[in-house]
């Protein structure tokens, strides 16, 4: 999969990555992923912000307790949550974009 993420005034960022193994974007392996990644998986794709925190306190790795209390009108109001706006989604093969 390839990713362009382009914002005026800014320099685009592009990340590629192979969903069918667990090397991260940065060439890294993530030890927490499963060695073939989702290979063997059927996929779709939503575009969205995933803020990767959650308010609930427990064990294991999902459950990264953090600032937020659930309630979203005083969240917001403390910062803690995540927006994003997208004015232009485009899917094509995957092949790595041109610069």
């Amino acid at each position: 999969m390839h990713l362009t993420f382009s914002a005026q005034g800014k320099e685009d960022v592009n990340y590629s990555i192979n969903l069918g193994n667990n090397v991260d974007a940065y060439g890294k392996v993530d030890e927490k992923d499963h060695p073939h990644g989702y290979a063997a998986d059927w996929h779709y794709f939503k575009a969205g912000a995933y803020n990767q925190c959650s308010t609930k306190s427990a064990k294991g790795i999902w459950y990264p307790g953090c600032l937020g209390t659930g309630d979203w009108s005083k969240d917001k109001q403390n910062g803690d949550y995540a927006q994003v706006s997208f004015s232009k989604l485009a899917l094509s093969p995957a092949t790595p974009p041109t610069k």
